[in-house]
């Protein structure tokens, strides 16, 4: 029995060390490298919900929605209270299409921090599936204020205002994203796009 707490007094700084590194692949968006360094990570301590929320979030920047939604949960059910959890069931909800499962996530995510700075994103995706216009370049716009570099806020602006015919804003926030994604699989639509209106 000592010698199991010994090991892990010992063990402990090392794997917040691996955690503190796996979150800054994360950060710096090398979401594979963060994801193998996550697994790893909660399959030696399944119970880490700080492990296992980054582990859904690198999973959900990957497109993996179907992977991430169990993590995710796992995440919410250890990390009592987090709107970071809620907020990444809200992005895989969201992949899904089940956006009144994304709004519920949304709505406990405000009810726990409402300064999350990735809810007026989400939400406004959330809007956006909805078809609720307005609402969505609302929120996107305020995703795009709050987070300048966010290409994808300016997109998905650019595309609710497009819907609401309101070309001066839409070319504003579809300028925006080609300057900050140049090379993204949108660009070249966007482009198209502006062409026409110009």
């Amino acid at each position: 029995m000592k010698l199991l707490l010994t090991m892990a007094v010992i063990l402990a700084p090392v794997f917040s060390q691996s955690l503190d590194e796996a979150v800054q692949s994360y950060e710096k968006k090398d979401y594979k490298a963060a994801e193998l360094a996550l697994r790893d990570l909660v399959n030696a301590d399944p119970d880490n919900g700080r492990a296992q929320l980054y582990l859904g979030l690198a999973l959900a920047s990957q497109g993996k929605s179907k992977d991430a939604k169990p993590v995710f949960l796992k995440a919410r059910g250890l990390l009592n209270n987090s709107d970071a959890a809620e907020v990444g069931l809200a992005k895989v909800y969201i992949d899904e299409r089940d956006f009144d499962q994304a709004q519920q996530s949304l709505d406990s995510a405000r009810g726990i921090n409402p300064d999350n700075p990735d809810l007026p994103f989400n939400q406004g995706m959330v809007d956006l599936g909805r078809k609720d216009y307005s609402a969505a370049a609302k929120n996107l716009s305020l995703a795009a204020e709050r987070d300048p570099g966010n290409a994808y806020a300016h997109y998905y602006a650019g595309l609710a205002y497009n819907s609401l015919k309101k070309p001066d804003k839409m070319i504003e926030h579809f300028t925006a994203f080609l300057k900050l994604a140049p090379e993204a699989p949108e660009a070249k639509k966007v482009q198209s796009i502006l062409k026409v209106i110009k």
